[in-house]
């Protein structure tokens, strides 16, 4: 009788010890932490020429706000209008595609109506700042001789 707890500790221990992690692996790649969540823009940071910089997201409308980004695997990136949308003629979703370049520091995205045929959504940008719930990338366009900076962050949901 003496063996008959032996017996339940060596079983409790060979099912704890073969028992399925619950946890499941977490994405530490650029292009695994982009894949594993959906984002939406948080912060949006623009400086122009000499100006100085400038948090310009609260006065972004709210049908910019709630868009959601999407980064697929196969490169294919969905861009989707959220509960609120700047013009109903908009379509619900653009799709397109997404690639990692420079050591995947450099982030290109490109969404496409598919009605006009025309790339609505564009960015090509340097990836500051990469966790598994924050995305910051940034963008430099110059326009007219003109310098623009964009600092945009974004958050994993």
């Amino acid at each position: 009788m003496k063996r008959l707890p032996l017996l339940f500790l060596a079983l409790a221990a060979m099912f704890t010890g073969c028992s399925k992690d619950s946890e499941t692996v977490k994405p530490t790649d650029n292009a695994g932490l982009l894949k594993a969540k959906q984002w939406t823009i948080t912060s949006f940071i623009v400086k122009e020429g000499n100006d100085p910089e400038e948090n310009v997201y609260s006065s972004l409308d709210a049908c910019f706000k709630d868009n959601v980004y999407k980064f697929q695997t196969n490169s294919k990136f969905v861009y989707e209008e959220g509960a609120t949308r700047c013009d109903s003629g908009d379509p619900q979703t653009l799709e397109g595609n997404w690639v990692l370049t420079n050591g995947d520091k450099n982030l290109t995205y490109t969404a496409y109506n598919l009605a006009s045929g025309e790339a609505d959504v564009v960015s090509n940008g340097t990836i500051e700042e990469l966790t598994a719930d924050k995305l910051v990338v940034s963008e430099t366009q110059t326009e007219d001789g003109v310098t623009t900076k964009l600092r945009i962050t974004y958050a994993g949901k």
